[in-house]
């Protein structure tokens, strides 16, 4: 989303037909600072539950997959806002999944594999 401005500024336009054009620039420059900052806290967060998951705290586990599940859901509100989001988001969700099974294998899988 973030590579291209002037796809950012269409979708901002087409989502948005109502806007005057001279708040276009403010629009996009409001959805890059608010798209950054969302996800800058979205990694603290999963790597502190990551953290406090591999400390064997049963609570955080749980909140990485409430917190994984719901960023999954989110994304595909993104990839309804076009294609150029859908291209991050995909990638995104392979991942998230492949987190959940990880976080979700039983101890004896883990074992073997930490060996």
């Amino acid at each position: 989303m973030t590579l291209n401005r002037g796809d950012l500024a269409t979708s901002i336009v087409q989502n948005t037909p109502d806007l005057a054009p001279e708040h276009v620039d403010f629009a996009v420059a409001a959805a890059l600072f608010y798209t950054w900052t969302l996800h800058a806290i979205n990694i603290v967060l999963v790597v502190w539950f990551v953290l406090r998951a591999r400390r064997g705290r049963r609570w955080a586990r749980i909140a990485l997959t409430i917190y994984l599940i719901a960023a999954t859901g989110f994304s595909f509100i993104s990839m309804a806002a076009g294609l150029q989001y859908g291209l991050w988001a995909v990638p995104g969700d392979v991942i998230h999944v492949a987190m959940l099974g990880l976080l979700w294998l039983p101890p004896s899988m883990r074992r073997f594999f930490s060996t």
